[in-house]
Order: structure tokens, then sequence, then C-alpha cells
């Protein structure tokens, strides 16, 4: 047995596996600042508090929307992950 291949490959799927670690984690990251960034939309443009200005219903439905479509997502790379 080759004992330099075996670490070579050993090596390369650690090197995968870290690689989309990192790509998984980065993503997940992002999420998190667009779902920040909605919640100050939230905060400032509904009447889940006292605000002067209001999402009109189109607006509303593209951030609920949007909303949806980041927690599928986010539990699409979570399964991804305990498959792997």
């Amino acid at each position: 047995m080759n004992f330099y291949l075996v670490k070579k490959k050993i090596e390369s799927a650690v090197n995968n596996t870290l690689s989309r670690l990192q790509e998984e984690n980065k993503i997940l990251s992002n999420l998190g600042k667009i779902i920040d960034e909605i919640q100050d939309v939230r905060n400032q443009k509904t009447v889940a508090h006292a605000n002067n200005e209001v999402l009109s219903n189109f607006e509303s439905k593209i951030i609920y929307e949007s909303l949806e479509y980041l927690i599928w997502a986010i539990d699409f790379i979570k399964k991804q992950i305990v498959i792997q």
C-alpha cells in the first residue's frame, strides 16, 4: 500500500470538505445579513411599530416571499451539511 497516495487522498478530501464548509458558512452569513436588513425594514416601515411610512402591499409581499425562500435555503444547506 502506498501511504503517500493514501495521505494525498485524505488531504484532498479534507481540503474539499473545508472548502465546501467555508462556502456554506459564507452563504449562511450573507443570508443572515439579508435577514438583518429585512428586520430593519420591518422595524421602520411596517405597522409592527409606530411608523410614518408603511410598506405597500406589493413591497410587503416581496419581503415575505424573500424570507420564505431564505428559510428554505437555510434548511436546504443545513440538510446538505448533515448528509455530508
